[in-house]
């Protein structure tokens, strides 16, 4: 639940990012954490280059058929 409230709060006030593959290896010795704690997530933090920009959507009934 923490974890949702951090990024709730970086979102806020900045861009963030959470990243499902680690090399939990690498992160141990760049951060130095230690063996008995384990790497639950990955949080990037930042403020975005650029805005991305959403494509354009289809109609509806371009993707939906209804009886």
């Amino acid at each position: 639940m923490k974890k949702y409230l951090l990024i709730l709060m970086a979102v806020a006030a900045v861009y963030s990012l959470i990243m499902g593959g680690r090399d939990a290896d690498a992160l141990r010795s760049i951060f130095g954490i230690p063996e008995g704690e384990t790497i639950m997530a990955v949080i990037a933090l930042g403020y975005r280059a650029v805005d991305p920009q959403r494509p354009a959507r289809k109609p509806l009934d371009e993707i939906v058929k209804f009886f």
